[in-house]
């Protein structure tokens, strides 16, 4: 399953990267930033089929659908393309995500930034890896010196996202990136070249593997009242365990 896991995802981010640059939106789903191009659809066609041919009793939740069998306990889940915007505007912080589960744990997880071909990796209790190489998260001690990242989307008539930061503004300083793009925040938080990540996504797809490949890496991995991420929870915040402890006390609810 490990090497199927990695082969489906490196052959669609490959399949997504020949159309960057050159496709344009296919329709928009619930508002102007959530759209569909014809490589979500296409990576997620291929997904979807190499599962079914593979493994046609399990589920599988995708972004841009389900298939298979709803009351499986062998569960699939896919971002065919995360980061569409960045994609659209032809920025390369986008990737393809997918996540095994079995009876609600996070089994395997792979991450493919097909533009810098970036492959990330974790299976539950072995770790996380580098293409191929063993990565951890930053040691970053304190919030002042950190280097963090968020969503690229702020939605003032929704989640008060933009609130949070207002918030943390009183207590101390910091840098954040919006990378607009869970499978780069999450990589980059587990391999240490960002410290830490906070969140809030529109659904499993978005962040089901990120967070096993940050929890492999060394990461603590919670929604925002400190509780230890589930499915199901559509907000994340992830850092090595001292440093989290001192996010969640400006970020937390």
């Amino acid at each position: 399953m490990e090497r199927f896991l990695k082969d489906v995802t490196k052959k669609a981010g490959k399949k997504v990267l020949k159309l960057f640059g050159k496709v344009g939106v296919q329709y928009t789903k619930e508002h102007a930033m959530d759209v569909v191009t014809k490589a979500d659809l296409i990576s997620h066609d291929y997904i979807v089929s190499q599962i079914r041919k593979k493994y046609p009793t399990h589920r599988i939740i995708s972004e841009e659908g389900e298939d298979g069998n709803k009351d499986s306990e062998n569960v699939w889940i896919v971002d065919p393309l995360d980061g569409t915007l960045n994609f659209l505007r032809s920025t390369p912080m986008f990737g393809v995500l997918v996540c095994f589960v079995k009876k609600n744990v996070l089994e395997l997880a792979a991450i493919y930034l097909p533009y810098f071909d970036d492959f990330y990796f974790a299976r539950r209790g072995k770790g996380a890896y580098h293409n191929g190489h063993r990565i951890h998260a930053s040691q970053q001690k304190t919030l002042k010196s950190s280097l963090g990242c968020s969503s690229g989307t702020i939605r003032l008539d929704r989640e008060p996202m933009f609130n949070r930061f207002i918030k943390a503004k009183k207590h101390s300083l910091f840098a954040v990136n919006a990378l607009g793009c869970c499978a780069v925040m999450s990589s980059y938080v587990a391999d240490g070249r960002r410290d830490w990540v906070m969140s809030k996504v529109a659904g499993a797809w978005d962040i089901a593997a990120p967070v096993l490949l940050m929890r492999e890496a060394g990461c603590k991995v919670t929604n925002f009242k400190g509780e230890e991420w589930k499915l199901g929870d559509l907000e994340v915040l992830g850092a090595n365990p001292r440093l989290h402890k001192e996010l969640l006390k400006i970020f937390g609810e």
